[in-house]
């Protein structure tokens, strides 16, 4: 009887753009909002892939795809458990949708500008509001 040996598996080593099987990617929009899965053989884990720049605005500008939070396969669905509660999948295209409007950190909107303003204001809103909600209880 003869076994199989396994190769090693680094499993909090996050693959790289080169090292993943690309199954999806959103199109028509610009590579700062696109979104990549890439899924992983050897773990079959699929990674949210998004671009990122260092340095932006100056000569030494770079820019890669970097591997974020990962999803498994379970069942009839992927799941995210990053979230509590864990979060099902049927598509590749609605974890795209999900991740650009509840995990992708968007940038702000230009400073001295009247949709900065709004969102500082909507921000200080909101603090507000948990904190009232937070005190209610208080006798």
């Amino acid at each position: 009887m003869e076994s199989t040996i396994k190769p090693f598996v680094d499993l909090f080593k996050k693959p790289s753009i080169t090292e993943v099987e690309i199954v999806f990617e959103t199109l028509g929009v610009k590579i700062s909002e696109t979104l990549m899965l890439g899924l992983e053989k050897s773990t079959d884990r699929l990674y949210v892939f998004e671009w990122h720049v260092s340095n932006e605005g100056t000569p030494s500008e770079v820019g890669d795809w970097m591997p974020g939070r990962f999803l498994t396969f379970e069942g009839n669905s992927w799941v995210s458990r990053h979230t509590s509660p864990p979060v099902k999948f049927k598509s590749y295209e609605e974890i795209t949708k999900y991740w650009n409007e509840n995990m992708v950190l968007h940038p702000m909107p230009p400073k001295g500008t009247k949709e900065y303003e709004d969102s500082i204001l909507n921000s200080y809103i909101s603090e507000m509001s948990e904190g009232m909600a937070s005190l209610s209880h208080v006798g």
